[in-house]
């Protein structure tokens, strides 16, 4: 399946192995406290899906499944 283009603005369309969620949320974590606190915000914002994906990772993973890829589009 194609993703659909982003048009005239300028958002980021990306993929992320959502195997290496939780992996990105420990690295992000111990730097937080020494970003600047605009690329904080920005990053805090990232962090929290990342949560639920490494979360749903493990959940999946237990279960039997691997739903392994993460997709998101931020502007």
């Amino acid at each position: 399946m194609r993703l659909p283009h982003p048009g005239d603005a300028l958002p980021c369309m990306s993929t992320f192995p959502a195997s290496r969620a939780a992996e990105l949320v420990r690295a992000y974590e111990a730097v937080l406290g020494r970003l600047d606190p605009e690329v904080r915000e920005t990053a805090q914002v990232l962090l929290e899906p990342m949560r639920v994906e490494a979360e749903e990772w493990e959940r999946t993973k237990g279960a039997g499944r691997t739903e392994d890829t993460v997709f998101f589009w931020m502007h």
